[in-house]
């Protein structure tokens, strides 16, 4: 039956609303500064309709019909439908400027994340061993050149933003015809590799971290090359916990080639975001480059 009368046209809810609306009408008519007037309308319109000899003594209507003093009644309920529509349509946009001030207020003070400026540069690279006494030494094993792109808080102007935390990342690696090769755990450059925080195993504390309203750039590592090598490897903390010295990390080894690659963060009230770039490894005594990818 429901699926009936709606394809007639009946809409429940439609009529809820006409239903509440008409019974407002007795309230809002004895409501307000023309209560007296009303309440006048009224009874001298039942009494016109009730005692036609007494209405052609006070208005002179000889000769018309009793139906006619309806009008007043008529024009009475109209009006009080008029003002109960009025009422529920104030009520609503109230209830919408509410909305719209919490929803702007939820967006004035929402984390803003974006990604900006890609890097390179050619640093040392460094092994952290301890002696038998506990005292922990650096020695520097080669230099490599290191790719990133860097994430930033960096809310609109006008808005108040906040603190985006526990943001994390994943990065992708694809052949140029989209097949997936290989997808690692993200690591922010900012954080200490797992040798220099002599723990055993991953810290996941070293996955997270907190990005402050204020547009300052966090590095996301992609990859590193030797020099003279002709792989590079995606990089990322297993590199520095399971091919230290060098971080040579063999599932991570990429050949020369042209990759895409895709970095994706997210973190506590921060929807996913994702950028594409073009990796590309020209191989043995070359740098890598990193620029964003171009759809063509």
């Amino acid at each position: 039956m429901v699926g009936i009368g709606r394809s007639l046209g009946y809409d429940p809810p439609m009529f809820r609303y006409y239903r509440a609306l008409f019974f407002r009408v007795p309230r809002l008519l004895l409501d307000g500064y023309d209560k007296l007037f009303k309440v006048a309308t009224l009874v001298i319109a039942l009494i016109a309709a009730l005692n036609q000899s007494w209405a052609n003594r006070v208005s002179g209507w000889s000769g018309f019909s009793p139906a006619w003093t309806l009008f007043p009644l008529g024009a009475l309920l109209v009006y009080g439908l008029m003002r109960a529509n009025y009422a529920s349509f104030l009520e609503e946009r109230s209830r919408a400027d509410g909305s719209e001030e919490k929803l702007s207020l939820f967006q004035d003070t929402q984390p803003e994340l974006g990604f900006t400026r890609i890097e390179s540069e050619r640093v040392g690279v460094e092994a952290y061993t301890k002696t038998p006494q506990g005292r922990q030494l650096v020695q520097r094993v080669g230099t490599a050149d290191f790719v990133r792109v860097n994430v930033a808080n960096d809310p609109k102007e006008g808005r108040q933003g906040s603190l985006a935390t526990d943001v994390i990342a994943h990065v992708d690696f694809f052949s140029e015809d989209g097949k997936n090769l290989l997808s690692i755990a993200g690591r922010w450059a900012e954080t200490d590799q797992p040798p220099e925080v002599q723990k055993l195993g991953l810290s996941l504390a070293e996955r997270e971290i907190s990005l402050s309203p204020n547009g300052l750039d966090h590095p996301l590592d992609i990859a590193m090359k030797y020099p003279d090598d002709e792989a590079c490897y995606a990089f990322n903390d297993l590199n520095g916990a399971r091919a230290a010295p060098d971080m040579r990390y063999p599932p991570h080894e990429l050949s020369p080639w042209t990759y895409q690659v895709v970095a994706r963060v997210r973190g506590h009230r921060v929807p996913e975001l994702e950028m594409a770039y073009k990796l590309v490894n020209p191989g043995k005594g070359q740098t890598l480059s990193l620029s964003e990818w171009a759809a063509e």
